[in-house]
């Protein structure tokens, strides 16, 4: 049987059509759907018991907010199937993603990295273009069907896994702080490290539908800028693959001088591409900062 994990918090239109989605899956009658609702305020408990009246596969599970690594925790510690499948809130399968993970999986994979595409209602977005130009998202391009896939692009969105390979990796509560970035890195390392063969399924496809602005993906950046010095002290080895490195004095000069061009309104008068790029790299140097000062008090109150 195929275990069905999905974290959401406070998504309740977006999840509302995930489910829908996957309603349409052939073969999903003969698994196990675990929603965990990881603290919703909104309205995806009524959501989610809306969609169990008439989809009797479906599990709802809910805890405090810790974030999504933590949710997908809880969701492995309730399914009981052979396979998970960790799909996001915000992806809508195609009726063929089940058939086509399966069938990696019996030729020989212990990892199924699905592809993801942008939801074609998407199209257009300038910021979305933007994030694909500089791989902030999904790096797929390049990888053929049924080979290997780095643990670098490896993402939860749309992953398949046999659960045996799981007995003792989970995703690392490190990174629960933010709630944002590189969980699933850090996941599929470990599972690299402990020799599960990692290979990309162009067949199992589904849609990522995330609307995202300029301020937005700004914020995003500095809560992957605070989750990459988690990588650079937890996962020293990811972070030189993914060429990162510990907050330094560069790094502190590079951050004020950012944020003293912006100060002067110099980021208004760039353009499009060069204005995003600035204040994505002043956020992420931000929230690596924010990590850094952050340990420094904790062990001066030690």
């Amino acid at each position: 049987m195929i275990s069905v994990i999905i974290p959401t918090c406070d998504r309740a239109p977006v999840l509302d059509r995930c489910l829908r989605a996957l309603r349409d899956v052939k073969g999903i009658e003969g698994c196990e759907v675990i929603v965990v609702d990881d603290g919703s305020a909104d309205s995806t408990p009524q959501v989610i018991a809306r969609h169990a009246e008439s989809f009797p596969v479906l599990r709802p599970l809910r805890q405090e907010n810790q974030g999504p690594g933590r949710a997908r925790n809880a969701g492995m510690a309730q399914a009981g199937g052979d396979v998970f499948l960790f799909l996001d809130d915000d992806v809508f399968a195609s009726p063929g993603l089940l058939d086509a993970h399966v069938a990696l999986l019996d030729a020989g994979a212990d990892v199924s990295q699905g592809r993801l595409e942008w939801h074609p209602e998407l199209a257009g977005s300038p910021v979305l273009r933007f994030m694909d130009r500089h791989g902030m998202q999904f790096v797929q391009e390049g990888y053929a069907h049924g080979r290997p896939v780095s643990f670098l692009h490896v993402y939860t969105a749309n992953l398949c896994v046999r659960a045996d390979v799981l007995r003792s990796v989970r995703f690392d509560d490190a990174f629960a702080a933010r709630r944002y970035a590189f969980e699933d890195t850090a996941l599929a390392y470990r599972l690299h490290r402990a020799g599960a063969r990692l290979l990309f399924n162009a067949a199992a496809h589904a849609l990522h539908y995330h609307p995202i602005d300029e301020t937005q993906l700004v914020a995003r950046e500095r809560k992957v800028g605070y989750a990459s010095q988690i990588l650079a002290s937890s996962y020293p080895e990811i972070a030189v693959a993914a060429g990162m490195r510990a907050f330094s004095l560069f790094d502190l000069l590079q951050a004020g001088v950012l944020a003293g061009l912006m100060g002067l309104g110099m980021d208004a008068c760039a353009g499009f591409e060069l204005r995003l790029r600035l204040r994505c790299r002043e956020a992420f140097l931000r929230g690596a900062l924010d990590y850094t000062l952050e340990q420094r008090r904790k062990g001066g109150s030690a």
